[in-house]
């Protein structure tokens, strides 16, 4: 489970990290904009090193994202509280770092994408997890059946 969680934090923090150069870099070259929220640069004395942080940290929200989803695989928790820790997990992560660098308590812009990025993201983990579960549970009652016909058809046999 170790090295599953690791791959999943690592896959996910290295795809936001290339998400967020990608975008940083149509920012900067053909809309012409800084790709840095004021409030969040301002912490900073080079445009760069803010950039490669907000990278970083960016990559830290996605690994979590990413690595929470491990949680979805603990069958004895149950989905209503699998869904609880991953929801206070990427909370907890997520709202501070996106306060920091998209200016999630100045902007109301950046309220707004933050609530609906945060949402969708979480709605899609949800539901890959739930339809994980339904799926499992498919085949634990497939398995049953299976077994209720094999003794049945012993009984007959007897």
């Amino acid at each position: 489970m170790k090295k599953e969680l690791t791959k999943r934090i690592i896959d996910g923090f290295s795809y936001a990290a290339a998400i967020n150069v990608v975008v940083a870099l149509i920012c900067i070259l053909v809309c012409k904009v800084e790709p840095l929220v004021p409030s969040y640069s301002a912490y900073f004395e080079n445009k760069s090193m803010a950039l490669l942080v907000q990278i970083i940290l960016t990559g830290v929200i996605s690994g979590t994202f990413a690595g929470g989803t491990i949680l979805f695989e603990q069958a004895k928790m149950g989905l209503f509280l699998q869904s609880l820790l991953y929801f206070l997990l990427t909370t907890a992560v997520c709202i501070p770092i996106t306060g920091f660098c998209w200016g999630l308590f100045v902007y109301k812009t950046s309220a707004l994408i933050f609530l609906c990025n945060y949402f969708a993201t979480y709605f899609i983990c949800w539901t890959v997890a739930y339809r994980s579960s339904v799926k499992e549970v498919r085949e634990i009652n497939r398995r049953i059946a299976e077994i209720s016909g094999e003794e049945s058809r012993q009984n007959e046999d007897k």
